[in-house]
């Protein structure tokens, strides 16, 4: 396209891929292009983020499409989890002493009133 005006159809290209991939053939117009982007770069007027160069990219975006909204309603969901986690953990807990493995209620634990260890036993 740089070289030409228009893009070159698509048989061409397989033909010069693989020119250059079996026989090492580089177009004159490909070392053109390629010593105008090394100068480019040198000068330190290269844009790689230009969509000039990202013309056959489809998944090249300078800017996510609904980005604000997409992050509010991402954070959104994350945060109803997450506070909804929370608050299922706080209703569905009852009262125990222990918070840890096994889960003794105050129930269970006013029912022996002797001392867990057998030595300290009354």
């Amino acid at each position: 396209h740089e070289w030409h005006g228009h893009d070159m159809p698509e048989t061409v290209t397989h033909g010069l891929f693989h020119a250059y991939m079996m026989h090492n053939e580089v177009p004159h117009w490909v070392r053109h292009y390629a010593r105008r982007i090394i100068a480019l770069d040198e000068q330190g007027q290269l844009d790689g983020n230009d969509p000039h160069y990202h013309r056959y990219d489809p998944y090249y975006r300078t800017f996510t499409p609904n980005g604000v909204r997409s992050f509010l309603v991402a954070s959104s969901v994350i945060i109803g989890l997450i506070g909804g986690g929370i608050l299922l953990g706080h209703y569905s807990a009852h009262d125990g002493p222990s918070v840890l493995p096994p889960y003794f209620d105050k129930n269970e634990l006013k029912k022996n009133k002797s001392s867990v260890l057998p030595w300290q036993r009354d």
